[in-house]
């Protein structure tokens, strides 16, 4: 299986799989500080029968900033038997941080096999509070939950 990094590209990603029994892994974490604004656009082309994908997108937005993720799966008329999973996670780390996660597909053939999922959460103030309460200062708390969200192991889709 072929994986390919996009973290923090900010030029749509537009990726086509058009041999049989191509199979790619997109992985991209984008961070948004502080006021900036930024917008992630990735999209997987099925062309072919056979083929699978597997994106999972995630994010994390500081105070005032905003990050938009508009990930698409679109499988094309004859790429049958296609195998695709969209994932799109984004943690706000306060509350004037924003977000919008879009996952979409688009499938023109039958007997595929392709989901999505999206997330935005706000990091748990009881996490923090329970790291704080072992010694653990705020901002070393925040940045433990942030590695932590950023490096989630993958999960299966199969």
């Amino acid at each position: 299986m072929k994986q390919i990094d996009i973290s923090n590209q900010l030029e749509p990603v537009n990726i086509t799989l058009s041999s049989e029994s191509e199979q790619i892994e997109v992985v991209g974490s984008f961070l948004v500080a502080h006021g900036e604004k930024k917008e992630v656009v990735v999209t997987i082309v099925h062309a072919v029968p056979h083929t699978s994908a597997k994106i999972t997108l995630r994010g994390v937005v500081f105070g005032g900033g905003y990050l938009s993720i508009r990930g698409k799966i679109l499988v094309e008329k004859n790429a049958f038997h296609t195998d695709s999973f969209l994932k799109e996670e984004i943690l706000l780390c306060d509350e004037t941080a924003k977000a919008e996660a879009i996952p979409n597909l688009e499938i023109q053939s039958d007997d595929v096999k392709c989901s999505h999922a999206s997330s935005i959460s706000l990091v748990s103030s009881q996490h923090l509070h329970f790291l704080q309460s072992r010694g653990i200062a705020k901002d070393v708390a925040l940045n433990l939950l942030i590695q932590g969200f950023l490096h989630t192991p993958q999960e299966k889709t199969a």
